[in-house]
């Protein structure tokens, strides 16, 4: 036991130090990759010699169907030769050039010449004769019409003599076509050949240089294309078929480029990753293909050149401790990324590579995680490149939208298949269109329309960030377990809602350009759960699962993930039509109290349209004042359909297993006893059915009471469902006035106004509510003027308690706050690098700036002072605005910073007896929550 005792920390550290992958052998790696080219038609084919006689590049069927690399690499070394023929005729051109009486020496160029392009005929053209003389291959060319040797070439600059050459030897090359043993069939391939690659080289505007074809003849000379050259030689092959026009399908050639450079990678000790409900990704082999398909213009060595260099560097990060991993990315992996796309990436991209790395941060921060990371980044960055491009075309240019379009199109496109996000709305493939592109572009089009007035710099460098910001929470939303079709519980799909009303907020923001006030979030909050309800509700997601009765006979029932992906860009298409026309101060807007003639609410929906159990139980039918009012009045002995009266009972006997608080315990009781009371006068139902709902009555009603929390209890439940505390009187107004807001939500608004106003002041908001429902009661139907009068009464009773029982219930209230932050904070001393991150980040929570608070009361105050000035020096950092007009944060963003500076830098004023307090308060909480913690476990 000591000797384990001993060796237990050594062991710990060594495991910890083991690679999370098993790495594959080189053999291992070869098969993968000649297994995933079979799949794609591809043959590596059997080394054999070069000497197949043919000149065409590849046959018609084999472009589309199978490649072999024997076949293709023989058509390259074929070019080689050319190319190399065509350099040696520039070298004797320039020779004869600068003789005295370059005329003589007519016959001497055409014995050289030939001399050089008959082993080339005889060994690539088909049916020429094979024992043709150099001499006699000579007679028949006529050079001496095509060079012309009495110009004076003593006037010519260097540049002029080289072009000059260029355009002889090009001539020279087109006449040995026409030479009488040269078939012309094979004559035209040839010179399809030579006018698309060899006779255009580094002084022409050709893809392929002569330098490519000396470099690729360095790496194909050996017949073994995976054993002395590696993956290096297949790439370099497949790179030079692109660009000879060998290779025509731009499909086969990335797959292919993407193969190999994984194999690649992976001799580099750099594995790929598993995506949950997605495939095999390698982001590094990804990121090199992109880098291969834009920079196919420079010179094969270049190329090659940066993949090894770049696949180095990514190893060495990759190996670095979890400590330094982050500063090794950004000073050796961010600039090579970046110069990928040209460094055509605009400066916001730098801000989420800080939200990749606190989410590198917050992780296992293991290998999987490093290249998480890595794929994080490159995405954006491509997604960006494309979005820069798109962005900066609209606000610069006039009639740039078609070019504008075909860039975004292009980003979204790649970046949603690399995360599993849907584009269309359609699984129709001859019917796909890019709606998620569409949406897009409407929102930024009108972003520069209605922006002129906006400096050119600055509004780019907004609408980048926004429209990032959209897709990346977007990402979020569709990298959740719900979304990834691996979870089917309801608290999943509420985590995940979150998540989606985070991206609702996003794109909000994208398309007004501008966050919205308090009282407009709240009309948009309205907005996009009715949409929610609508598209993506639990049940509707579920349904086909739920419901036996309601499946229809398919060949294929859908997956979870599938139904939802194309129930999201519907939810996102009816987001952006609400926002068309979104102002929730406009004269004619919907009153509260009409919205149940325009649109039917949570009651009237279960009534009229829901037609099983099971969408009652699973759907999010919500508890208020209005809801139990709306069945309390359909469940009455006036009721004619039978079919509504059950279905009211029914969502009446469901809602018990919604209930959360004591108050919306108490409320459902009375509406089930006064129900209870009411049976014996529904004549519509028989003996034997009241009988059943009076003990299914009296069972709700037990459960109920005997589920009934205590009060301290209730109330830790409400408050930890309390998002902002920051909320105005006019907001707080709007909710008690919409007759849907759940009882919970009133509970919440009570503890929000009794943390943060005076009680004069809630009995001034209480005493103008009751003012507007006194007005408005005429013109509210029956069962609205009794939610109303309900809620009244629920709030009269709550203010009525008197100051000292309000009073004491505030300090219950407030040292129930400080026992919950103690029970959510797992670590009471953090690194400070990763709190000063949270505090710099914009979307950082209120809850997690509430337990950064809290830690920093309890710690050291000179330690609280170096934070709050490293804060202070880095935000006034990033407010400074650039010589391009970007800065890191906005300006609606930069006031947010400075009023959470502000906040922050108040803790420093705060007296040292009340510092005490807090430390005094959570040190007997966090006590308290240990002993629930060991309690509960």
């Amino acid at each position: 036991m000591l000797l384990f005792s001993i060796l237990q920390p050594l062991l710990k550290t060594a495991l910890k130090q083991q690679p999370d992958f098993r790495p594959q052998t080189p053999e291992e790696i070869e098969r993968e990759l000649q297994q995933k080219l079979a799949s794609l038609g591809i043959s590596l084919g059997v080394a054999a010699s070069y000497e197949q006689h043919t000149t065409q590049p590849i046959s018609e069927e084999k472009k589309t169907a199978v490649l072999d690399i024997v076949e293709l690499r023989s058509a390259l070394k074929q070019q080689i030769d050319l190319a190399e023929i065509k350099r040696e005729v520039e070298k004797i051109l320039k020779q004869l050039l600068t003789f005295p009486e370059p005329a003589a020496h007519t016959q001497e160029l055409e014995l050289r010449v030939a001399g050089l392009i008959l082993p080339y005929c005889k060994k690539y053209v088909e049916n020429f004769p094979q024992d043709v003389l150099v001499s006699e291959f000579a007679v028949e060319m006529n050079l001496q019409d095509i060079v012309d040797f009495h110009a004076d070439n003593s006037v010519l600059t260097e540049q002029e003599l080289d072009e000059l050459v260029e355009q002889y030897t090009v001539q020279i090359i087109q006449a040995i076509l026409n030479h009488p043993l040269i078939p012309q069939k094979s004559a035209r391939r040839i010179g399809m050949d030579l006018k698309t690659t060899a006779l255009k080289d580094d002084r022409g505007t050709a893809l392929y240089t002569a330098a490519d074809a000396q470099f690729l003849g360095f790496l194909i000379d050996d017949p073994a294309l995976v054993e002395r050259s590696g993956e290096v030689g297949l790439l370099a092959i497949l790179i030079s078929g692109r660009k000879w026009n060998k290779i025509d399908s731009e499909s086969l050639f990335r797959s292919a480029v993407l193969y190999t450079l994984e194999a690649m990678a992976k001799k580099q000790y750099i594995p790929s990753i598993l995506i949950r409900g997605h495939t095999e990704d390698h982001p590094i082999a990804y990121i090199l293909t992109e880098y291969i398909s834009h920079n196919l213009g420079q010179t094969l060595e270049v190329i090659i050149s940066f993949i090894e260099d770049f696949l180095e560097t990514v190893r060495k990060v990759l190996n670095t401790s979890e400590e330094t991993f982050i500063d090794f990315f950004y000073s050796l992996c961010l600039p090579k990324l970046k110069a990928i796309f040209d460094n055509n990436i605009h400066e916001s991209f730098d801000r989420f590579v800080d939200i990749f790395r606190r989410e590198y941060q917050s992780s296992q921060r293991s290998l999987r995680s490093k290249i998480f990371f890595f794929k994080r980044c490159a995405d954006l960055c491509e997604l960006s490149f494309y979005s820069y491009e798109a962005v900066r075309t609209l606000v610069k240019a006039q009639g740039g939208e078609v070019y504008a379009k075909e860039q975004l199109d292009l980003g979204t496109k790649h970046f949603a298949l690399r995360n599993n996000i849907p584009i269309s709305e359609s699984s129709d493939l001859l019917t796909q269109k890019n709606s998620l592109s569409e949406l897009l572009f409407f929102a930024l089009k009108q972003r520069t329309l209605e922006a002129l007035d906006i400096v050119e710099n600055a509004l780019i460098s907004i609408i980048m960030t926004d429209l990032l910001f959209f897709i990346n929470n977007l990402r979020n939303a569709f990298d959740h377990d719900y979304a990834q079709g691996r979870s089917t519980s309801n608290l999943d799909y509420n985590r995940w809602e979150e998540m989606v009303s985070e991206c609702s907020k996003s794109y909000c923001r994208l398309f007004l350009g501008r966050s919205l006030n308090d009282i407009e979030r709240y009309h948009f909050e309205q907005i996009y759960r009715k949409a929610v309800e609508q598209f993506l509700s639990f049940f509707e997601l579920q349904a086909p699962t739920l419901l036996s009765t309601d499946l229809k006979l398919e060949a294929k029932i859908k997956r979870p993930e599938e139904n939802l992906k194309e129930q999201f860009l519907k939810f996102l298409r009816s987001l952006h039509d609400s926002l068309t026309n979104f102002n929730p101060y406009k004269s004619g807007s919907p009153d509260p109290l009409e919205q149940e003639k325009s649109k039917p609410t949570t009651a009237t929906l279960s009534l009229e349209m829901a037609q099983t159990r099971a969408f009652l139980l699973e759907s999010d039918l919500q508890l208020s004042d209005y809801t139990l009012e709306a069945l309390s009045s359909a469940i009455c002995a006036d009721t004619k359909d039978k079919a509504a009266l059950l279905q009211a009972l029914r969502a009446v006997s469901d809602l018990t297993q919604k209930v959360q608080s004591s108050t919306e315990i108490n409320a459902l009781i009375t509406l089930l006893k006064n129900l209870l009371q009411r049976i014996n006068l529904l004549y519509i139902l028989n003996e034997e059915e009241k009988e059943l709902w009076k003990r299914s009555l009296s069972t709700s009603i037990s459960e109920l009471e005997q589920s009934d929390p205590i009060a301290i209890s209730s109330y830790g439940i409400v408050l930890d469902q309390i998002e902002s505390w920051d909320i105005s009187d006019h907001r707080i107004i709007q909710e008690w006035k919409n007759p849907e807001t759940t009882i919970f939500r009133l509970e919440q608004l009570l503890f929000i106004l009794l943390e943060t106003r005076s009680i004069e002041k809630i009995r001034e908001l209480i005493g103008e509510f009751k003012l507007w429902v006194e007005l408005n009661a005429p013109r509210m139907g029956q069962t609205k003027r009794k939610a109303f009068e309900q809620r009244i009464s629920f709030l009269s009773e709550f203010i009525d308690q008197g100051t000292v029982k309000l009073k004491l219930l505030r300090l219950s209230l407030k040292l129930l706050q400080y026992l919950q932050v103690s029970l959510e904070i797992t670590d009471w001393h953090p690194n400070p690098a990763y709190v000063l991150e949270d505090l710099l980040a914009v979307e950082t929570s209120p809850k997690r700036l509430r337990h950064i608070e809290a830690i920093l009361l309890v710690q050291d105050p000179r330690k609280t002072a170096d934070l709050i000035t490293k804060f202070e020096t880095i935000l006034q950092e990033r407010c400074r605005q650039s010589a391009s007009g970007y800065s890191y944060y906005t300006e609606e963003e930069q006031e947010l910073m400075r009023s959470r500076l502000s906040r922050f830098a108040g803790l420093q004023q705060i007296p040292g007896w009340k510092i005490k307090k807090f430390r005094l308060v959570y040190a007997v909480c966090r006590l308290l929550a240990a002993l629930l913690k060991r309690r509960s476990n």
